[in-house]
């Protein structure tokens, strides 16, 4: 590990060395780094303080010893403008239009006219509404990720997916209570599609309401601590569809990797986990349920191998382009968009593609971190806490959770699912857990390494 120091002596067939203490394998690095970014095509110069500027942004390269990783959730973009998760439940269950730009109205779900004969997002919605009404009554008020969980499940049983015979008296009722019959007559086909739908309204509304450019960028926890080189590395990754993170990171001349290249015409990126894996990333980002800028395509000549790619273009008239693996195919569906919504069916998605990955990397990352900062998250994802509470099961007294939430402890905890409500004290007492109850926007990097201090 470099020391930090300004590298200013150069020895044949070693390198450049610290006058101080020798070292030299930071220069290397650097050095390395600069090889596999030239080879890339893009324009990198390394300077003698241990700084890469790539395309006039700045990656830092003197650290400390310890690692970083942050996992934050919708909470941390509130204070962007973007929705709450009630308003989007609102538009998912509301007649309004979604507004994706500052003059721009979107209708919520295109619907192939071939799909259902009565398709379309009043049917989508009609199925949504039946389900809220059977399983959800009195005072209960399900938000939009509970109700593509429960949708979901429905569509899965009936294309048999997945069976799950429990299901079977809540398809009995719903057929009994809405018109689902399709040109044949069979209202389980008929509920079969409008489910599809429904699932299809609930991605499209949610894409589209957090697709929009962040009201504000600062995020000053994250930059001042990247800014401030006291950590050997880091890892942030965060629950969030919205491009908050990257945005702030870009406009405050921060590099970071986040597993995309440059492929093809001039805004599109496809992802591979071996970019996250160099050893010249100090800062890496990683959304963990996807984004809204995140698409599937297809491969001329492969049955089944997909890629992951990230553009702002509009996909619908992108037209091929070229992959390592060959060219891609000549339509990219806006339905392809690549986000997870819902509840314990996110688990199933963590087991295919590149969200198997992101979840492997994440878990890595947690298990080697010194510092796991959680904020905006409720802790209600139960893949997401299995790898916490792994990376905290050994019980080491050198690692730190740290919770920024604005809530009471006991409102925390309640909203909590149980595996981790069940450990938390176990944590605070073996000095592994600490909650600073403000909001992410209100911590500052004195706030967080007076934590650290107490650790």
């Amino acid at each position: 590990m470099a020391c930090g120091r300004q590298l200013s002596r150069w020895v044949a067939g070693a390198g450049w060395f610290c006058t101080r203490c020798r070292c030299h394998g930071e220069y290397r690095s650097l050095q390395r780094a600069a090889a596999i970014n030239r080879a890339a095509g893009r324009q990198d110069r390394i300077t003698e303080k241990g700084a890469r500027e790539t395309d006039g942004t700045v990656d830092r390269r003197e650290y400390g010893g310890q690692r970083v990783c942050f996992l934050l959730g919708a909470g941390v973009s509130l204070s962007a403008g973007f929705p709450s998760t009630e308003e989007i439940t609102n538009r998912v269950r509301d007649k309004e239009a979604i507004i994706r730009g500052a003059d721009e109205a979107c209708s919520c779900l295109p619907t192939p006219a071939d799909r259902h004969p009565r398709g379309g997002a009043d049917r989508a919605r009609q199925v949504i509404e039946a389900v809220a009404d059977v399983l959800w009554t009195g005072n209960q008020s399900p938000n939009y990720e509970d109700l593509y969980y429960a949708v979901n499940e429905i569509h899965e049983h009936l294309i048999t997916n997945y069976d799950n015979p429990c299901l079977e008296p809540l398809i009995a009722r719903l057929t009994e209570k809405g018109d689902w019959d399709d040109v044949d007559g069979d209202p389980r086909e008929g509920l079969k599609y409008a489910a599809s739908e429904a699932c299809d309204l609930i991605r499209s509304v949610v894409a589209r309401s957090l697709s929009g450019t962040p009201e504000s960028t600062d995020l000053n926890l994250l930059t001042d601590i990247i800014r401030a080189q006291q950590f050997q590395r880091v890892d942030i990754f965060t629950l969030n569809h919205d491009c908050h993170i990257e945005t702030a990171l870009r406009e405050a001349k921060l590099a970071y990797e986040d597993g995309f290249r440059r492929i093809g015409p001039e805004d599109v990126h496809a992802w591979s986990r071996d970019y996250l894996e160099q050893d010249s990333s100090y800062v890496t980002v990683c959304k963990l349920h996807g984004s809204v800028d995140w698409y599937r395509v297809q491969i001329e000549g492969y049955c089944f191998e997909d890629v992951l790619i990230r553009t702002r273009d509009d996909v619908e008239h992108l037209g091929q382009f070229e992959l390592p693996q060959g060219r891609t195919r000549p339509y990219i569906s806006p339905d392809s968009r690549q986000i997870l919504v819902g509840r314990h069916n996110k688990i199933l998605s963590y087991t295919g593609d590149w969200y198997l990955e992101l979840y492997y990397w994440f878990r890595r990352r947690i298990e080697r971190a010194d510092v796991l900062v959680v904020s905006g998250y409720s802790f209600g994802d139960k893949g997401i806490n299995s790898a916490i509470i792994n990376a905290f099961a050994p019980c080491d007294p050198h690692k730190l959770l740290i919770v920024i939430d604005p809530s009471e402890e006991s409102a925390l905890l309640e909203n909590a699912r149980y595996a981790i409500a069940s450990k938390w004290d176990s944590l605070k007492s073996r000095g592994l857990l600490t909650h600073v109850q403000r909001g992410f926007d209100e911590v500052s990097l004195e706030d967080l390494q007076q934590e650290a201090r107490r650790w």
